[in-house]
């Protein structure tokens, strides 16, 4: 690839990526709302099809951040190697992928969490 398709590759990603996080935090947020609003009220099948659903979702979008981000990484290194000066100062690395990632995930956990204590406490 020309350095002119790799950078044009880079803002592409660069985009999807964006949205897909925005997606991922909307969709947690949705969630934490309804676990607080009316976590308690929710029948046991309603539980299970949204905490179904959610899960399927959350996992989906994970998997669609983390992949996004691999090959975003090796867009970078690509543009690195070929001694571009569009990347003087950018940094990025599998393992800051898998980090994001994890973090990701935890916040994913600690949503469902948040519902099963929502579910649980009294009051």
């Amino acid at each position: 690839m020309t350095e002119a398709e790799l950078i044009q590759t880079y803002a592409e990603l660069s985009s999807g990526l964006t949205a897909s996080l925005a997606l991922y935090i909307s969709v947690l947020f949705a969630y934490f709302l309804v676990a607080h609003s009316v976590g308690k009220h929710l029948s046991s099948l309603q539980l299970i099809l949204i905490n179904t659903v959610y899960i399927l979702v959350m996992l989906l979008g994970l998997q669609s951040i983390y992949v996004s981000m691999l090959i975003f990484t090796r867009v970078v290194g690509e543009l690195v190697a070929i001694d571009s000066v569009f990347v003087e100062g950018l940094a990025a690395s599998e393992t800051f992928s898998l980090v994001m990632t994890g973090a990701n995930f935890i916040a994913f956990v600690i949503s469902l969490i948040y519902m099963y204590s929502t579910r649980r406490s009294t009051g």
